[in-house]
C-alpha cells in the first residue's frame, strides 16, 4: 500500500477515532517512518504513526484500518484519560511516597498508566485488534513486568495476548486483578495497590547494573516501547504536555501540597525522570538543565514552591506618573484569550476574567515623562528574623517545611512588578542582613524572598534601603514585611520617614500586635504611605499596590 492510500486511511480512522472523545482540537496525525508505533510529539502535540508498524500487521491478518483506528484511540486514551493531565501526573507520583523510591515510584507510574489504556481498550472501548496486535508484536525479550501485564489483559478480558504464566506470574496477576484501574475518582489508592503488589517484584534472572537498575527488560509498558523513541511515550513524565499544560498543573499541584519540601521533592522526580530519558536520546534538547516542554519560567515555577502558588494572585498596581523609566510600561490594551498568561490582566478592566472581553496589557518599551503614567521599581524589604518562622513561641520552622502567607505574598508582590518590566529589589533583613539589587531576574528575587535565620533578634539597618534609593534613579514601591517586632523600631520609624515621598511604601505586616497600633499612629498622615495586614491568603488577595489613603486605618 502506498503512502497516499495509508494517509487517507489515516484521516478517516482519525475522524472515527476523534468521536469517541468528543472531537478533541487536536492537530491531524502524522505518518513516519522512524518511531517504533505511535505517539504524541512533545512539541506540538501531534500524534505520529509508524507506517512499517501499520502495515506489519497485514501478514497476521490484520487490516490497516483496523491496526491504524487502535494505534489512534490508544494515544487519544492516553491523552485524554491516562494520565490525561500533569496534575494527574503529579498526584500520582505523590501518591507512592513511603511505599518506594521516586525512580521505582516513576517506573511503575508508567506502567500503570499504560495497564490503564490497555484495559481501557479492552473492556470500554472492547476494540477488536487491541489483543490481536499484542500477540502478533510480542514483547522485548526478557520483558517480564510486560508478561504480567499481558496475564492481567488476558485474565480480565477473556482475549487470548499470546503469553503463558507461572504459577508465581498467575498469583501476581490474581492480585493485580483486584484492583479497580479504570474508576478515575479511585485512581491514586488504585496506584498505590499498583505499587504495593509490583515494588518488591524482582524478574527472573534480571541482571543488575552498576547503579541498580534492571537490565535485559522492557518498558514494561507492554507495547514494545523502547529508549530509542524519539516521542514521548505515553505516561511518562512531563515530556507529553505543552508548556501552558505544566503551568497549569505545576500551580494546581502547588496548591494540593501540605508543604514546600513535598511539591519540590516530587516535581524533582518527574523532572529528572524526563532527563534520564532525553540523555538516552542523545539528539534531543532534554537535559535537566533544558528541561523537556518547559521554558525558563516554568522552570522557575517547578524549582519553587512558593514561585508556583503565587501564580494564583494577580496583585494589582495603580500607576503613578513618573519623570523617567526605561522599563517596559502598559501601553495599550488587548482582549484576554485562553491560554494567556494570567499575570498580564489589567484587573480593573472587567469583574471577571472573561476571555474575548476581559483585557491584557500590551508592553512598551521606552521612557516615561511628563504626565505619563506607569509602574515603578519594586524595593521589598522583608524580616527574616525567628519570630517570622515560629509556629508555637519555641519551634523554628523553615520555609521549606511550611507554607507562610508572608512569603506568598512577597512573591505575588514581586511577580506584579516583573510582569510590568519593572526591577526588583530585596533587602532580607534580621540578625541576617542580604541585599539583591535592583534586577528582572525573577529566580534570584524569588529564592531572596525565602531567606530565614535561625538565631538572634530582629535588627533593621537603614542603609541598605537609603543605599537603595540613592544609587538608582527613578522612583520606587517599597514593600516592607514584617511583623514589626523590631528591636531598633524607632530607627525604622526614622528611615521610613525620611524617604522621599515621591516613593511609595507598603508597611505590610504579620500579626496584629502593639507595634502595628503605633505605626499606625506615627504614619497616618503620610499620604505615600500604606499599612496592610499580611497574615492570611485572603490578605493577599486584597492587596492593590499603590492604594495608599483608603489602607492607613
Amino acid at each position: 500500500m502506498t503512502n497516499e492510500s495509508l494517509r487517507q486511511i489515516m484521516g478517516k480512522e482519525w475522524q472515527k477515532a476523534r468521536k469517541r472523545f468528543h472531537y478533541p482540537q487536536l492537530p491531524q496525525p502524522e505518518l513516519v517512518d522512524n518511531i517504533p508505533n505511535g505517539c504524541i510529539d512533545i512539541k506540538n502535540l501531534e500524534i505520529k504513526v509508524s507506517e512499517p508498524f501499520i502495515q506489519g500487521f497485514e501478514q497476521h491478518g490484520i487490516e490497516n484500518e483496523e491496526a491504524m483506528n487502535e494505534v489512534l484511540t490508544h494515544e487519544l486514551t492516553h491523552f485524554m484519560k491516562y494520565p490525561g493531565s500533569v496534575l494527574n501526573v503529579l498526584r500520582l507520583q505523590k501518591s507512592a511516597q513511603g511505599l518506594t523510591d521516586g525512580h521505582k515510584a516513576s517506573e511503575l507510574r508508567a506502567a500503570f498508566t499504560e495497564v490503564q489504556t490497555n484495559l481501557y481498550m479492552t473492556q470500554e472501548v472492547q476494540h477488536p485488534a487491541t489483543a490481536k496486535m499484542r500477540k502478533a508484536y510480542g514483547l522485548q525479550e526478557g520483558d517480564s513486568a510486560g508478561r504480567l501485564m499481558y496475564g492481567l489483559y488476558q485474565e480480565v478480558s477473556g482475549q487470548d495476548f499470546g503469553v503463558e504464566l507461572t504459577k508465581e506470574e498467575k498469583g501476581l496477576v490474581g492480585k493485580l486483578k483486584d484492583i479497580d484501574f479504570l474508576d478515575k475518582r479511585q485512581e491514586t489508592s488504585s496506584f498505590r495497590k499498583f505499587v504495593q503488589v509490583m515494588k518488591d517484584y524482582q524478574p527472573p534472572q534480571q541482571n543488575q547494573d552498576e547503579n541498580g537498575k534492571g537490565q535485559g527488560q522492557g518498558s514494561g509498558q507492554g507495547e514494545g516501547r523502547n529508549s530509542n523513541d524519539p516521542c514521548s511515550g505515553s505516561g511518562k513524565g512531563l515530556e507529553g504536555f505543552t508548556e501552558n499544560q505544566i503551568r497549569e498543573g505545576l500551580k494546581q499541584f502547588a496548591q494540593e501540597c501540605s508543604n514546600p519540601q513535598e511539591y519540590e521533592e516530587i516535581v524533582k522526580q518527574i523532572l529528572n525522570e524526563d532527563a534520564e530519558r532525553g540523555e538516552e536520546r542523545k539528539g534531543q534538547q532534554q537535559a535537566l538543565g533544558k528541561r523537556a516542554g518547559i521554558g525558563r519560567s516554568t522552570t522557575e515555577l517547578a524549582d519553587n514552591f512558593y514561585t508556583a502558588l503565587a501564580e494564583r494572585y494577580v496583585i494589582p498596581i495603580r500607576k503613578k506618573q513618573m519623570h523617567k523609566n526605561g522599563s517596559l510600561y502598559p501601553h495599550s490594551h488587548t482582549p484576554f484569550e485562553v491560554g494567556d498568561s494570567i499575570t498580564e490582566v489589567d484587573a480593573f478592566s472587567t469583574p471577571g476574567i472573561l476571555p474575548g472581553i476581559t483585557k491584557k496589557w500590551v508592553r512598551k518599551e521606552g521612557e516615561v515623562h511628563g504626565n505619563e503614567e506607569a509602574v515603578p521599581d519594586s524595593f521589598i524589604v522583608i524580616d527574616n528574623s525567628p519570630s517570622m518562622f515560629d509556629s508555637n513561641g519555641n519551634e523554628i520552622i523553615s520555609p521549606s517545611k511550611k507554607i507562610y502567607s508572608h512569603i506568598v505574598g512577597a512573591t505575588a508582590i514581586s511577580n506584579a512588578y516583573l510582569t510590568n518590566g519593572a526591577r526588583v529589589a530585596v533587602y532580607s533583613f534580621g540578625s541576617n542582613d542580604h541585599l539583591t539589587n535592583p534586577t528582572k531576574d525573577r529566580k534570584a528575587v524569588h529564592s531572596e524572598l525565602r531567606r530565614y535565620s535561625t538565631g538572634g533578634g530582629t535588627t533593621f539597618n537603614p542603609r541598605f534601603l537609603e543605599g537603595v534609593l540613592r544609587q538608582n534613579q527613578g522612583e520606587f514601591d517599597i514593600s516592607v514585611i514584617s511583623d514589626m517586632d523590631i528591636s531598633n523600631l524607632d530607627a525604622f520609624v526614622q528611615s521610613v520617614l525620611s524617604i522621599p515621598q515621591t516613593h511609595r511604601v507598603h508597611l505590610l505586616y504579620k500579626g496584629n500586635g502593639g507595634y502595628v497600633s503605633h505605626l499606625r499612629q506615627t504614619f497616618g498622615n503620610r499620604d505615600n504611605v500604606a499599612i496592610l495586614p499580611l497574615t492570611s491568603d485572603s490578605d493577599i488577595e486584597r492587596i492593590t499596590m499603590g492604594e495608599l489613603k483608603k489602607s492607613v486605618k
